[in-house]
């Protein structure tokens, strides 16, 4: 079964569903531990550029350490400035 069409579904209507957030919504706590919405999207899309090979590098240069990959991939992409232009593909 090809499961590709439903994330890529699914990445639409989360992009859908994050497109007129507010910047207190962004900044509104998750269920994530001490993680807010902005967060878990750094999160998300953070996992989602990793391969094998990078995600071991990172694990090798953390230490082993799980916790501290994604520490550093959030921070990484949470500096990202908000996004005033989703993609209008299903394919990103």
């Amino acid at each position: 079964m090809d499961i590709w069409p439903t994330v890529h579904a699914e990445r639409k209507a989360l992009a859908d569903d994050l497109r007129n957030l507010g910047t207190e919504e962004w900044a509104t706590p998750s269920l994530c531990g001490d993680w807010t919405v902005r967060d878990v999207l750094a999160h998300m899309t953070s996992a989602a550029k990793l391969t094998p090979p990078v995600f071991f590098g990172k694990m090798i240069g953390s230490g082993f350490s799980f916790d501290k990959v994604q520490e550093k991939g959030v921070a990484a992409n949470r500096a990202r400035p908000r996004p005033t232009r989703w993609p209008t593909s299903s394919r990103w």
